[in-house]
C-alpha cells in the first residue's frame, strides 16, 4: 500500500460537518451520527487519523463497537464495503455545491445501500 505523508492528508471541516448530517449507515439513526474514520481502507501511517475523505456516518454506539471489534473484521459482518460508501459520499459531496442537494443525493445513496 501507498503511504500519505502526514502533510498530505486532508482536513476538512466542512466535509465533516456535512457527514454529521446524514444517518449512521448501519442503523439509519440520526441524532447522533460522528464522522467515522475508517482507517483500514486508507493510506496513512500508524497512529495517524485518515484523510477526511475516509469518513462516514455512523451513530455513536455503531461508531464505537467499529473501534472496539476491530475494523475490518467489523465492517464484513456487517455485509457493506466502507471503501465504495466512503467513495461515493465523498463523489456526491464534491458534485454538489448546494447543501441541500449533496444532502437529498447522499441520503438517496445511503438508502440503496440497504436495499
Amino acid at each position: 500500500d501507498i503511504m500519505i505523508p502526514k502533510n498530505e492528508i486532508k482536513r476538512m471541516p466542512k466535509y465533516l460537518k456535512y457527514i454529521r448530517t446524514l444517518p449512521c449507515v448501519i442503523c439509519n439513526d440520526h441524532t447522533t451520527t460522528e464522522a467515522a474514520h475508517v482507517r483500514f481502507i486508507a493510506p496513512c501511517g500508524v497512529g495517524l487519523k485518515p484523510s477526511d475523505e475516509f469518513t462516514l456516518p455512523l451513530c455513536g454506539a455503531h461508531h464505537r463497537e467499529q473501534h472496539r471489534r476491530g475494523e475490518e473484521l467489523w465492517w464484513k459482518s456487517k455485509g457493506l464495503d466502507p471503501r465504495e460508501i466512503t467513495e461515493g459520499l465523498w463523489n456526491i459531496f464534491n458534485l454538489f455545491e448546494n447543501k441541500n442537494q449533496a444532502w437529498s443525493n447522499a441520503d438517496i445513496y445511503l438508502r440503496g445501500i440497504h436495499g
